[in-house]
């Protein structure tokens, strides 16, 4: 009942901006399965969708991004992937921006034609233009790359990451971040999850430097990106 009581209370708010205090405490309940659960019965996560967006509001959206981390519920967040793909390119906000794409990057889901997400809302170019070294925060860039994983679960994805250059933007932010080991990781996933398409492998093992950056990373001094 609490957690009812405290996911309306966001719904039914009159202000622009939510009780920082209240945001939280939800924050912290929607890592929980069962309270998760609770947050969305009901037409509760269309309204809080409604509200997120139409206040661009990062700290609801982070809320819903926890929300969509719990396997049983990223089905009912797929109505809502053509507005969180469309307002990576139009919104200012970084910091909402991370929260869009966090939720993006956790749907892995069979039901969504991820190459036509991509191409319907030309995120190619705008995803080429966070790759940049040096160009955004590091959190923005490390959910892009996140995301991209996601996506090159998808081999028509991953045909489209090549072709797009999309893996020559990723080599590039590689060696100009080899010191940052969460990005490198993510980066090596994307990698991973292209070269197991066979109609992507041949690109990546002959036109790019991905292979010889992979055996480079055998021998880093972090364990994880050694694995």
């Amino acid at each position: 009942e609490c957690v009812q009581m405290a996911t309306d209370a966001i719904i039914l708010n009159l202000n622009v901006k939510v009780d920082l205090d209240l945001i939280a405490l939800c924050i912290n309940l929607s890592l929980n399965r069962r309270n998760a659960q609770i947050m969305v019965e009901g037409q509760r996560l269309h309204s809080l969708m409604d509200r997120a967006f139409k206040y661009q509001d990062a700290l609801l959206m982070k809320l819903l991004r926890n929300l969509s981390q719990h396997e049983s519920l990223q089905l009912q967040f797929i109505d809502y992937v053509g507005d969180l793909a469309r307002i990576l390119t139009i919104c200012d906000d970084e910091a909402f921006i991370v929260e869009c794409l966090g939720i993006l990057g956790n749907l892995a889901l069979t039901d969504l034609d991820y190459s036509q997400i991509l191409q319907n809302f030309q995120l190619i170019p705008w995803i080429r233009q966070i790759l940049l070294p040096c160009s955004r925060m590091d959190d923005l860039v490390l959910d892009t790359i996140v995301y991209l994983g996601t996506c090159a679960c998808d081999e028509l994805c991953a045909l489209l990451f090549c072709r797009a250059k999309v893996v020559i933007s990723l080599i590039e932010l590689l060696k100009a971040k080899q010191e940052d080991d969460e990005i490198v990781l993510q980066i090596i996933f994307v990698f991973q999850q292209i070269l197991r398409h066979e109609s992507t492998r041949e690109y990546m093992i002959k036109e790019t430097e991905s292979p010889a950056y992979l055996i480079d990373l055998m021998h880093d001094k972090n364990e994880e990106i050694r694995k």
